[in-house]
């Protein structure tokens, strides 16, 4: 009986020992470092306070009310001026030789351009270019240099319409070198009115739309608040390019036709209306 209770005592003893060698000590550095914080569960005044606090960013908040609309306008002219867009291009075996001839060759269109009643104002240079024309040789399996290009591109800008056709033929006619023609388009000089009717067709639209809305949602329209113009009105009508390479020929010439379309204007406006709640 008392062996067993020697077993026992040397057992307590042990164990208390594991025990306090374990625990943590509060207010010492180590506990501190091994500590574990765990969040207490919100009070009912904690879950208060945020719902007033979310309630009043609410209240902070601006929301729209009232009636958006997009509005389109659409306005048609016809053309008073068309421009011509055009290149005279030269290949020869020298740099020199190709700007000669090519200055030679636009010099001729210049000039019979003039007879027509073509102001040199009216005719500007988009740009000019010398550089080596190059080609493939099967021989060797290379590009190499054949001679060099000139490329002088300008615009002209032609008030009687009729006479288009006649212009491109004059054009080819007076050179001796390619022409290439790049485009042509029809445009109208001072699109002044033509966008203010697009303008005033886009807010007409608009206000049919915010009191079709109105009426179907069955309150009654307030007035405009907001107007904004969401577009930048252009207005042009081009002939589809015509990339077209001739070469003057001494035979007679068919008049080229070329018929313009109308110039259209489109505008497009933002309204914002209030709801009236008399």
């Amino acid at each position: 009986m008392l062996k067993k209770f020697f077993i026992f005592l040397i057992i307590s003893v042990g164990l208390i020992s594991v025990a306090c060698n374990n625990s943590v000590g509060f207010g010492t550095e180590e506990s501190d470092s091994e500590s574990i914080s765990v969040p207490l569960p919100a009070t009912g005044s904690t879950l208060q306070n945020s719902l007033v606090r979310d309630l009043s960013l609410l209240n902070n908040q601006q929301v729209a009310t009232g009636i958006n609309v997009i509005g389109k306008g659409m306005a048609d002219a016809n053309p008073d001026i068309a421009i011509i867009n055009f290149s005279v291009r030269s290949v020869k075996k020298t740099a020199s030789v190709s700007r000669n001839s090519a200055a030679k060759a636009l010099q001729n269109i210049l000039d019979a351009l003039e007879d027509r009643d073509i102001s040199k104002d009216n005719i500007t240079t988009n740009f000019f270019r010398i550089g080596p024309e190059k080609e493939w040789n099967e021989k060797t399996k290379k590009m190499e240099v054949i001679g060099f290009k000139t490329t002088n591109s300008v615009k002209v800008k032609v008030y009687k319409l009729d006479a288009i056709g006649e212009i491109i033929d004059v054009i080819i006619i007076n050179s001796d070198e390619l022409i290439d023609f790049e485009s042509i388009t029809f445009d109208l000089e001072d699109k002044t009115t033509i966008i203010k009717a697009a303008r005033e067709i886009a807010v007409k639209n608009a206000i049919e739309k915010a009191q079709e809305i109105a009426s179907t949602a069955n309150i009654k329209l307030g007035n405009p608040k907001y107007i904004n113009e969401i577009s930048s009105p252009s207005a042009f009508e081009s002939v589809s390019d015509m990339p077209m390479m001739a070469m003057a020929r001494a035979e007679s010439f068919i008049e080229t036709p070329i018929m313009s379309g109308d110039i259209s204007v489109s505008v497009q406006v933002q309204m914002h209306f209030d709801i009236n709640d008399n």
